[in-house]
């Protein structure tokens, strides 16, 4: 794990310690546990895959108890979800990390996150034009990969 990881870890554990406190939630290690295990790793992973990680690590977490703690961390800010045409959320760091936009290959399930600051531009004009004040945004493409195409 590298420092810069390490560093967003510990912000992020002093925003969920907060954000419980001022909720009125119980302040439980497993919730923490949840946390590390999601900033300490790249990538989209739904629900049941952090579940299964956890418990391959020796960790006696509940399925529920990830199910919750992701609820609360998408909550406060620190966990973005999304539902990339699945029956299932993915779920992601949030705190620390550039906004980030997705294309998803609809025929082997490839997530390549980009960054377009034109496309980020167009999105505060248009709101600017609506008066319309943006709390966040997703944007997905859906299509195919290149090495899927090139299949074809």
């Amino acid at each position: 794990m590298t420092t810069l990881s390490r560093k967003y870890i510990n912000e992020a554990t002093e925003i969920l310690k907060l954000f419980l406190k001022n909720r009125g939630y119980r302040n439980t290690p497993e919730r923490y546990s949840v946390l590390e295990e999601l900033y300490a790793s790249e990538g989209h992973f739904n629900a049941d895959e952090i579940f299964l990680r956890m418990k391959n690590n020796g960790s006696q977490i509940s399925r529920a108890t990830v199910y919750n703690t992701l609820e609360i961390l998408v909550e406060c800010n620190l966990v973005d979800c999304h539902q990339f045409g699945q029956n299932h959320m993915h779920y992601e760091r949030a705190f620390g990390y550039k906004h980030h936009d997705h294309l998803i290959c609809t025929t082997c399930g490839k997530i390549i996150e980009f960054s377009m600051p034109e496309i980020e531009m167009l999105q505060d004009e248009m709101c600017n034009r609506l008066s319309f004040k943006a709390d966040r945004h997703s944007l997905q493409i859906f299509g195919k990969c290149s090495d899927c195409s090139s299949k074809e």
